[in-house]
C-alpha cells in the first residue's frame, strides 16, 4: 500500500518506462535532517543502503510498506537517509513472477550501474535484504554472485538482518524493529 512520505522526509526515484508505463525502478532515495543542494542531499548525507530482490512502484513522493520499514531501521542506525536498489529491477508485487517480465533493452545494465553507485555511497552500512530466492528467477544465484563481485571491487562488506535457512539474507518487512544488522558477506 502506497502512502505519502512522512513530514520532513524528501525522496527521489529513478524509473525505467516503456510505452509510458514504469516497468523497472533503478533506485529509491529518502533523506531527512540534512541540507540539500539543488534538491538533492548534501555531502552530510549518510544513508543506510538496502539491496532487495525486486522493486515495488514506490516513488519519489510515495512510500510503500518496505521503504517505510527500512526508514525505521535507518533512523535507528543514525542514518540521514536510505538508498534502495535491487538485484533485479522489474517492478512486481510478486517476486516469483519477475523471471517472466521482459524488460527494455539495457535496463539490466542500467540497474547494475545503480547498484554499483549505491555501494559507493558514504553509507552507514550496506544491507543485503533480498529474502528467499524467488521461484521463477533462475538467475538469482548469478545476480547474488554479481552483487558480491561489485562489493568486493568497491571494498565494502555486505550486512543483513539475519539469514533464512537457505543462507539468503532476510527481507526486513516483517522483522521486529529491534532486529540487529549483522555481517553477511565480506571479500577476503
Amino acid at each position: 500500500m502506497k502512502r505519502p512520505l512522512k513530514p520532513g522526509v524528501s525522496g527521489s526515484a529513478r524509473f525505467v518506462t516503456c510505452d509510458g508505463v514504469q516497468v523497472a525502478r533503478l533506485r529509491l532515495d529518502r533523506w531527512w535532517d540534512v541540507a540539500t543542494i539543488d534538491g538533492r542531499p548534501s555531502m552530510a548525507w549518510r544513508p543506510l543502503v538496502m539491496i532487495g530482490i525486486n522493486p515495488s512502484d514506490a516513488g519519489g513522493d510515495e512510500d510503500d510498506n518496505t521503504s517505510a520499514k527500512f526508514e525505521t531501521f535507518a533512523r535507528r542506525e543514525g542514518a540521514t537517509g536510505t538508498v534502495i536498489v535491487n538485484i533485479h529491477p522489474a517492478i512486481s508485487k510478486d517476486p516469483d513472477a519477475i523471471g517472466d517480465i521482459l524488460l527494455p533493452y539495457g535496463c539490466d545494465d542500467d540497474n547494475w550501474e545503480a547498484v554499483d553507485a549505491a555501494l559507493c555511497e558514504n553509507a552507514v552500512a550496506i544491507v543485503a535484504a533480498m529474502g528467499k530466492p524467488p521461484k521463477g528467477l533462475s538467475s538469482y544465484r548469478d545476480r547474488v554472485a554479481r552483487l558480491k563481485r561489485i562489493a568486493a571491487d568497491v571494498g565494502v562488506p555486505l550486512m543483513c538482518f539475519g539469514t533464512n535457512g537457505d543462507g539468503s539474507p532476510k527481507h526486513p518487512l516483517y522483522l521486529p524493529n529491534a532486529t540487529p544488522i549483522v555481517p553477511w558477506w565480506r571479500s577476503r
